[in-house]
């Protein structure tokens, strides 16, 4: 489809199809508030044939979530073909129909993994021809009459899917500047058509999301009524959903592993054990302002939590769901928190320090030796003796250090009880 105008002639060829193919009948159609969907010719057609068309309601995607997770499934698998093989962007239908053709042809848990196109078509082969690697290198057998005895006999071309209507591979030429279909193609899958240096990167221009570990699933078989000798080789399984974090915790969940990068040390403040409990907070929830899109100033996913006993408050409005400004919010304020207990600790130990130790100025006087006199003076205890020379070999050194015990013990007294 080059232009949404010709939606409503795709789509009666597609009721014709499944009216014929499998004698049923569409009973009720969902779609969102575009355009297209609204027209006279559409709304006709579906009154005349019964179809109840259902309407989400307006910046609400979810309530049509099944064609979203297709549609964003889709997308994902096209973008993964794309980056893998090198293919240049202008070819991300002939993706997006080869990946389509992929995840028909595997096992889904949505439907206790069985294969879609068994389920629709079971006395049909699963792979009518061997499948082969998207964007690989491969050559066309020229035999049409007429050409010189001396010409190629095959055309380099690089493979980009399959056709619905033939038994052929789907094939595009730089030399002629077109597609071919024919069956007779030899394959060299080792060898990308493509370089990394043919093409603009993908990852410039479409966004690639966290990569995650695949789940290996053991002991699970694949059963189908095609006649098929071999079963497909990977299954599609639905990714689980990421954990919230708890209101009474503020432990974000471990990234995801990957293999060649160090995983960097998660903030200190989330090492140390911060815990927040439910009645010294206050959570309010207000709609975000600001330029967004169409959830700014619509939904009220930005979330206000105020530490009660601190009085910190922390804002945040920077993600689409409620909840997870919730737990970017938590963070944060524990960061806060634990930065408070960092700096008091901090002031306990300097205090105490200062108070062993000294400053180390020379304007602070701690002990006084008077030679002339033969007078030894600790100012910190106020204590003098005469007996300067006992004092240096270390012999009547008890009552200084008797009374510094003394003085010790008293100001950890006057702490406990201050407390």
């Amino acid at each position: 489809m080059k232009d949404r105008s010709e939606l409503f002639s795709i789509f009666k060829g597609f009721f014709a199809e499944i009216q014929n193919q499998f004698d049923v009948s569409i009973r009720t159609f969902r779609s969102d508030n575009a355009l297209e969907y609204l027209s006279s010719q559409f709304q006709e057609f579906m009154s005349h044939h019964g179809i109840i068309h259902q309407k989400s309601c307006p910046y609400t995607p979810q309530q049509n979530g099944v064609a979203e997770r297709k549609n964003r499934h889709l997308i994902e698998a096209a973008r993964t073909l794309l980056i893998e093989s090198h293919v240049p962007l202008h070819f991300w239908g002939d993706a997006v129909l080869f990946a389509c053709y992929l995840i028909n042809r595997m096992p889904s848990s949505s439907i206790k993994n069985q294969v879609p196109h068994s389920i629709l078509f079971p006395q049909s082969h699963l792979y009518p021809i061997p499948p082969h690697v998207f964007g690989s290198t491969c050559f066309v057998h020229n035999l049409a009459p007429g050409k010189d005895k001396l010409a190629p006999c095959a055309l380099k071309c690089v493979f980009l899917g399959y056709s619905r209507v033939q038994k052929g591979y789907r094939c595009y030429t730089h030399g002629l500047h077109r597609y071919l279909m024919y069956a007779d193609v030899t394959f060299f899958e080792s060898q990308p058509y493509y370089t990394s240096s043919d093409h603009t990167d993908v990852s410039m221009v479409l966004p690639i999301p966290q990569v995650l570990p695949v789940p290996t699933f053991e002991g699970s078989t694949v059963t189908s009524t095609s006649p098929v000798a071999m079963p497909p080789l990977l299954a599609y399984h639905r990714r689980p959903r990421p954990t919230l974090v708890p209101d009474d915790s503020c432990h974000a969940p471990d990234p995801a592993p990957t293999a060649d990068l160090p995983l960097p040390s998660p903030p200190l403040a989330l090492q140390k054990d911060v815990k927040l409990r439910n009645e010294d907070l206050k959570m309010d929830t207000y709609r975000s302002g600001g330029s967004g899109g169409q959830h700014a100033n619509t939904t009220n996913s930005a979330v206000r939590i105020t530490h009660v006993p601190s009085g910190i408050t922390v804002s945040i409005q920077d993600q689409r769901s409620q909840h997870m400004n919730k737990a970017k919010a938590l963070k944060i304020l524990c960061a806060k928190l634990y930065e408070i207990e960092r700096l008091s600790n901090q002031s306990s130990r300097s205090k105490l320090r200062l108070e062993q130790i000294g400053s180390g100025d020379r304007s602070e006087r701690i002990r006084t030796y008077n030679f002339p006199q033969g007078r030894v003076t600790d100012h910190r205890v106020g204590i003098t003796t005469h007996s300067i020379d006992d004092v240096l070999q270390g012999e009547d050194l008890d009552a200084f250090i008797d009374a510094l015990l003394l003085r010790q013990e008293m100001d950890a007294i006057a702490s406990f009880s201050s407390t």
